[in-house]
């Protein structure tokens, strides 16, 4: 991790229906907002185009049986500074995660209500085109959570995370759907569900930016997976290296669970959330990689001074790791309670992979969230 400073990137953070940018200095550890533009409705996720000129944002409403929904195309200015692209495209449900393919042709959504993904033609200009009529019967199992291309764009992973049993309903089990993609077109190509899929409600993956490992954050059972890419995109029946993420046992009265997750630029560590409600473990898990075979070491719990962290990034020199927490939360202190405030986390990472606490920011967010950041490199 030895790249020099830069102060090309930006950092962008969600809150509610506002999407904001932020200078980011990479030297000093630190990020100052500059902006930030509305969105028709929360912001769920957001994804650059391979340029890192356009940005696109899927917003909505969570709640009721056909909130609308919508997929935004902004541009991202020199400066780091979004615009419309086009007015927002009405999309049939809310995504809860969308992403764009290598060749920047296409941007991918992930809906949970119905399970299903929508594919849409990307245009020269980056605005969003017509969208990419799809098979009936696709396979996108139960509650979608993630899609995302696999590095050789032939291939998409559409993340199903399943329910854990609740109020006399049984578990609904997790799996990675695999499908083939010809020109936006989807078809379904495998199914990993090891034991049936029972007990792997997995949540997000990342690749690993040079060998053919997958690594899979599983929300419902705080694991960490590791999984090997074959020929033709083939995944094995189930995970290589199976790794806990909490720093003790998981009490099962709590609400436990990960969160995002993201291979460190040159390979060398994953880092995933332990998220909870202020019962459990909120923390930046830090596991080390081996070069050889792939497999994860947990090296470290970072504290986020705050809880709840849904999402993360990590800058393109690999030098720091932005954590953000959706909001506060009063949790209990003695006999009463404390507010801890939600917020931005910024930590120095060492030549090690470890976190080193920079400075957080208290962010009020009110009845808001902050459910994504990221940091894209304008350069």
């Amino acid at each position: 991790m030895t790249a020099s400073p830069t102060t090309t990137s930006t950092f962008y953070a969600s809150l509610g229906s506002e999407l904001a940018w932020y200078d980011l200095d990479v030297a000093d550890a630190s990020v100052e907002r500059r902006g930030a533009v509305q969105l028709p409705g929360s912001i769920s996720y957001a994804w650059p185009h391979p340029s890192r000129r356009t940005l696109y944002v899927s917003s909505g409403n969570a709640s009721g049986d056909n909130p609308p929904a919508f997929l935004s195309a902004l541009r991202i200015e020199a400066d780091g500074a979004l615009t419309p692209l086009g007015a927002p495209t009405p999309m049939p449900a809310r995504a809860t995660h969308i992403t764009v393919d290598g060749a920047g042709t296409h941007v991918f959504a992930a809906h949970n209500r119905p399970p299903s993904v929508t594919v849409r033609r990307i245009e020269a200009d980056g605005a969003i085109g017509e969208a990419v009529a799809q098979p009936a019967d696709l396979d996108c199992g139960t509650f979608p959570h993630q899609v995302r291309v696999m590095p050789s764009d032939r291939s998409m992973i559409l993340v199903s995370r399943g329910f854990d049993p609740s109020r006399g309903r049984p578990e609904s089990p997790g799996a990675l759907k695999v499908m083939s993609v010809r020109d936006g077109v989807l078809a379904d190509q495998a199914s990993i569900a090891p034991n049936g899929g029972y007990g792997f409600g997995v949540r997000h993956l990342d690749f690993h930016p040079t060998k053919p490992w997958l690594y899979v954050s599983v929300e419902r059972h705080n694991a960490l997976l590791m999984l090997d890419i074959g020929a033709g995109d083939a995944l094995p029946a189930a995970p290589i290296y199976t790794k806990g993420t909490l720093s003790r046992v998981r009490d099962e009265a709590i609400a436990q669970g990960t969160g995002a997750i993201h291979v460190h630029p040159d390979g060398g560590t994953v880092y995933l959330s332990n998220r909870s409600d202020g019962e459990g473990e909120d923390n930046i898990a830090v596991f080390s990689i081996d070069p050889a075979t792939g497999e994860p070491a947990l090296i470290q719990h970072a504290d986020t001074q705050s809880l709840h962290i849904r999402t993360f990034a990590i800058d393109p020199t690999g030098q720091l790791l932005i954590a953000t927490s959706i909001h506060a939360y009063d949790v209990r202190d003695g006999a009463g309670t404390r507010t801890v405030p939600g917020g931005i986390t910024v930590f120095r990472i060492g030549a090690d992979g470890r976190l080193d606490l920079a400075r957080k920011y208290d962010i009020d967010a009110g009845e808001r969230s902050m459910t994504w950041s990221g940091i894209i490199d304008r350069a």
